[in-house]
Parts: structure tokens; C-alpha cells; sequence
């Protein structure tokens, strides 16, 4: 069953960007410079693709904190079930082992 989520700006692919806090300044020059770029269209669909970003982040940020909590530990299955997708849970552990590799802390 692939199930929905409310979609509070969504999932995305974990590549290492839209770690930090969210700066609207720098979201608004990038969307100007993408709407010159490739129109106004494709910079908002742009736009849409770092908000599911950084929510992937801060998913990944929360599973990775619960992996290294004590406390965490009996309910990691159901954290995981909780936060990702079925999909989502196949490239998980790929996704923690690039955030380690890259040095990425939890947020």
C-alpha cells in the first residue's frame, strides 16, 4: 500500500542541500534567478522541489537523532513507519550513510 502523506511541503531526494535553516531572502533571489532562467513555471515547481528538500532533511534529521536515543530504540520501527513512505524506507539507509559521510548533523 503506498500511502500519502498531508503534503507540508512533501518528501525529496536527500542530496545534501537545505540543511540549514530556511532563509527567505536566499529562496527569493534563487526563484527570481530560476524564473529568468527557465520561466516562471519551472522556478515555482523548482521552489516546490526545495521545500520537499528540506523536508526530507528534517525527517531524516529526526530518525537520525532517534537512532542515537536510548529511549528511542524500542520504537525506531514504528518512528520509521511514521516518518517515511514504504518507498521512502528503502533508500533510507543510504540516505543516513551519505548525511555521515558528508559530516550533516541532525537539525
Amino acid at each position: 500500500m503506498d500511502r500519502q502523506r498531508p503534503d507540508a511541503g512533501g518528501r525529496g531526494r536527500g542530496r545534501g542541500r537545505g540543511r540549514g535553516l530556511f532563509d527567505p531572502e536566499r529562496a527569493r533571489h534563487r526563484s527570481q534567478r530560476r524564473g529568468a532562467q527557465a520561466g516562471a513555471q519551472a522556478a515555482e515547481r523548482l521552489a516546490q522541489l526545495d521545500g520537499q528538500e528540506q523536508q526530507w532533511q528534517l525527517r531524516l534529521g529526526q530518525y537520525q537523532a532517534a537512532i542515537g536515543s536510548a529511549a528511542a530504540q524500542g520504537r525506531l520501527a514504528q518512528l520509521r513507519d511514521e516518518l517515511f513512505t514504504p518507498q521512502e524506507q528503502l533508500r533510507l539507509n543510504a540516505a543516513l550513510a551519505l548525511r555521515a559521510q558528508s559530516g550533516a548533523a541532525a537539525p
